[in-house]
């Protein structure tokens, strides 16, 4: 209820805020020139984010499944338990992470669409200097103050030690991880879906694969390997993708024009 409550009042606030007169761009309903262009656009451009939470929760999911199937030997009840704290601590630090990334989008389009190239890369590496500096700080307190956050949970000693190990492991490459996002939601910015629909899906089939390998061949508590493996794989993927590319994206828009 807390949460619907919490999404009620969001979205509230939002309409309120977009309408009111010192607002610099009020929200006008009006229907499009064309329709089925409009929506089709919206939604190409949306579909990127849209995968990655949708993967995110089944991918969650299967986590759990696979530690209690591997825990078999009486450790996947602590193991689940250490997993859904372990999410809520992710979730936790992830969000604000979007929040840096995403935000930057409408500048980066912005500049993008006016063909000031120039500024476009300057928001890029600003914000991914933001976002590195981000995940240093979190990196930091996930190895120094995560107990006092898992024990919000639990009380029990055994299962609080249990679950700050594997915490530990799960978020070992979350610094790489800003430039998994900012690469995706820069590209998306841009209006290249090409390359942040398939660099999202490849970080997906990553820890798919890796959540299936590594406990079958390592045990229950492997699984938990899989985030940093994947974090770390995508990041420098995604990284070359960008930075061979962008040059000539920005370049094919200066030629362009001012015309969209």
């Amino acid at each position: 209820m807390a949460t619907v409550i919490s999404q009620g009042l969001q979205t509230l606030l939002t309409i309120v805020f977009l309408r009111i007169k010192t607002c610099m761009i009020r929200l006008k309903l009006r229907k499009p020139e064309n329709m089925l262009k409009t929506s089709f656009a919206t939604i190409r451009f949306g579909l990127s984010p849209f995968i990655i939470i949708a993967t995110d929760s089944i991918l969650m999911v299967l986590l759990n499944t696979v530690l209690q199937k591997y825990g078999s030997d009486g450790s996947g009840d602590m193991l689940i338990t250490a997993g859904t704290i372990i999410q809520s601590f992710h979730l936790l630090v992830m969000n604000p992470l979007g929040g840096i990334t995403g935000g930057c989008q409408g500048l980066i389009s912005y500049n993008y669409g006016a063909g000031n190239t120039k500024r476009v890369k300057k928001a890029i590496m600003c914000t991914q200097l933001w976002a590195t500096l981000y995940t240093v700080v979190m990196f930091i307190l996930t190895f120094t103050a995560t107990k006092h956050f898992v024990r919000l949970f639990t009380p029990d000693e055994e299962i609080a030690l249990f679950t700050v190990g594997y915490l530990r492991i799960f978020e070992m490459m979350i610094i790489p991880l800003s430039f998994q996002y900012q690469n995706v939601d820069s590209l998306t910015a841009l209006g290249q879906i090409r390359f942040s629909l398939p660099m999202s899906l490849f970080r997906k089939g990553m820890f798919l694969a890796s959540l299936l390998v590594l406990p079958a061949l390592f045990g229950a508590g492997a699984a938990f390997f899989a985030e940093p493996i994947c974090d770390l794989v995508a990041a420098i993927v995604s990284t070359t993708l960008l930075w061979t590319n962008i040059d000539k994206i920005l370049r094919k828009r200066e030629q362009e024009g001012l015309k969209v």
